[in-house]
């Protein structure tokens, strides 16, 4: 959550892409042409059918959270043999398929970032993913295997990893998509 005041009247943000490319705009790193846009939003929302995948796996459960309650339903629960099943079709296929997709892009682009040469949001919204899915804390069950076959996805967290930026925020406790702690 973000908190924005201009008066006495503060407003509540929410939703990380939405923050993000807010963010975006105000620090360049979200581009202004339509096109370039277009390619930005195409990663991003390529994530957003990752962390969609996910939600059994996060869960144990087909469904997030009930927003009303906080709590899942127990109706919708996954059993063991399911959630094997859920886990093996996300490492062995879902993953590295969508995460093959970010790897297109990034081919296609020339790189080293997804859309070519600059830093945009969704490099940092991958880096933040992928660095969680090397170290293991990404999603408990999902192996680093389903980007080894990545390789530009692995170069981009080292460039990202290597930004002034990046890595004093890194040294302050944050790491990929994490709040670092307070100083």
């Amino acid at each position: 959550m973000l908190h924005l005041s201009d008066s006495n009247d503060a407003m509540v943000y929410g939703q990380t892409a939405a923050l993000l490319r807010w963010a975006g705009r105000r620090s360049g790193l979200y581009p202004a042409d339509p096109l370039d846009q277009l390619l930005v939003d195409a990663a991003e929302e390529c994530m957003v059918d990752i962390k969609t995948a996910l939600v059994p796996q996060w869960y144990r459960n087909t469904l997030p959270r009930d927003p009303r309650t906080g709590k899942l339903v127990e109706a919708c629960a996954l059993t063991k043999a399911q959630q094997a099943s859920v886990q093996a079709t996300l490492n062995e296929g879902i993953l590295p398929k969508r995460f093959g997709q970010l790897e297109m892009m990034i081919a296609k682009s020339g790189g080293p970032y997804i859309t070519g040469k600059l830093m945009r949001t969704c490099d940092l919204m991958a880096y933040g993913m992928i660095t969680g899915m090397l170290d293991g804390t990404y999603c408990d069950g999902i192996t680093k295997h389903v980007i080894s076959q990545c390789p530009l996805l692995n170069d981009l967290v080292e460039t990202i990893e290597s930004h002034p930026k990046v890595a004093a925020w890194n040294a302050r406790g944050g790491k990929g998509g994490m709040w670092p702690t307070p100083l």
